[in-house]
């Protein structure tokens, strides 16, 4: 088995394993997109991150909702989210 094991349903409606280059490569599509239209500058996408941001959007989907905490201006928010 190859590591790390990535899940996600963002290139399905289904959570399915999925392999890191596909997912890189709408993961790359979809910063491209937001670059373009919003920040007007490239992001660079590291091996790690798929990880960690699967991890969040995982985080994020819960039942039970999660509190962010940071200072003031660093984008925290409290999120609930029923499906």
């Amino acid at each position: 088995m190859n590591r790390p094991i990535l899940f996600s349903n963002w290139t399905s409606k289904n959570y399915i394993l999925v392999d890191r280059e596909s997912l890189r490569e709408y993961t790359k599509a979809q910063l491209r997109v937001f670059y373009e239209e919003e920040l007007d500058v490239p992001l660079v996408l590291f091996n790690d991150v798929l990880g960690h941001v699967l991890r969040i959007d995982r985080v994020f989907w819960q039942i039970q909702g999660l509190l962010l905490i940071g200072v003031s201006g660093s984008g925290k928010v409290k999120t609930t989210f029923s499906h």
